[in-house]
């Protein structure tokens, strides 16, 4: 079972921030969900895109709670354009059922075009097709308690040592998280040769020349009001990071940027039953402002929870906010 009940919903501000609720089943069978994407767990402007997923999850745990399938195996999300903050409806289609076995879903995030608009009250006011969609998913549910069989681990990631890792605190959403680093990958100073820790590191001399990071992070995390982690916290965990880009330095990107996700797979490996996760990411490849994103995460003791590929993009920072920050 996971650490998270459901008798105080509004306890912690992650649940506060991504609850949704059940609108009704569209005449075709799709169950609705409605909801707020919050402007406090944005990066910039634009909600963070692993929050994104965990309001899409908690539609998608609803939904098959009491379903012999409540636990998510797998998912892959397809992002088709910003999230913005404000009101928004989940739909969500079974794709393939089954009794014990596996089952499949469309869980699909959708907001109107006039985000002043407000949503349905009931399913009756509810036109399918008149939102946009932002969000497209494709889910596997399973049940983790239910699950045996030869376990074999070959070349198995381990976690990251919290031995190198210093507190810090992230420039958006820090306040609902305790993080820690390993600065060892971080750009640096040419002239004092310490790691810059600032987003997007502005805090740097205009005559200091930056030597450039590697584009991998390692970290340690937990919320900072004492909030478990579940699975619907490893939507936002896999994408709760500074984008490795981003340590390659504002003199290798010539300025600020900002990497919008096109597509996040999680695959999920156990239940959580921590307060705290370790993580790691990786970029092994940036071809013409196009990357692709390894990361895997721990629980405080090591064993593996789950892993996950990204496919994003690196843009200029502009994209993300009306002005250009300084740099």
């Amino acid at each position: 079972m996971s650490l998270t009940t459901t008798a105080e919903p509004s306890r912690y501000q992650f649940d506060q921030a991504t609850n949704t609720v059940f609108l009704g089943k569209t005449e075709s069978g799709s169950a609705c969900y409605t909801g707020q994407a919050s402007k406090d767990w944005a990066i910039g402007n634009v909600p963070n895109c692993g929050y994104v997923v965990s309001l899409i999850l908690d539609s998608v745990l609803q939904n098959y709670h009491q379903r012999h399938q409540k636990h998510p195996v797998a998912l892959n999300c397809y992002f088709f354009g910003k999230t913005l903050p404000g009101g928004f409806v989940v739909e969500i289609e079974e794709l393939k059922s089954s009794s014990k076995g596996y089952c499949i879903c469309r869980a699909v995030l959708k907001q109107y075009k006039n985000m002043e608009q407000p949503l349905p009250s009931t399913i009756a006011d509810y036109t399918s097709n008149e939102p946009i969609t932002k969000v497209h998913g494709i889910f596997t549910m399973g049940n983790m308690d239910t699950e045996s069989g030869k376990t074999h681990y070959h070349n198995n990631p381990k976690a990251p040592s919290r031995d190198k890792m210093i507190p810090t605190k992230y420039a958006f959403m820090g306040e609902f998280f305790n993080a820690q680093v390993d600065p060892s990958t971080f750009p640096r100073s040419s002239k004092t040769n310490q790691p810059i820790l600032s987003r997007p590191f502005n805090g740097v001399d205009a005559q200091d020349v930056v030597i450039e990071g590697k584009p991998e992070l390692s970290q340690c995390m937990s919320f900072a009001d004492g909030r478990p982690m579940d699975l619907k916290a490893m939507g936002l965990m896999v994408d709760l990071f500074m984008t490795p880009p981003l340590l390659l330095g504002t003199t290798f990107w010539n300025g600020a940027i900002w990497c919008p996700t096109m597509q996040l797979e999680i695959q999920f490996k156990r239940i959580p039953q921590t307060h705290e996760i370790l993580a790691h990411f990786t970029v092994p490849h940036i071809i013409n402002n196009r990357f692709d994103l390894d990361g895997e995460i721990f629980d405080a003791d090591g064993n593996i929870l789950a892993v996950t590929k990204h496919q994003c993009l690196v843009v200029d920072w502009s994209r993300n906010v009306s002005s250009k920050p300084k740099l």
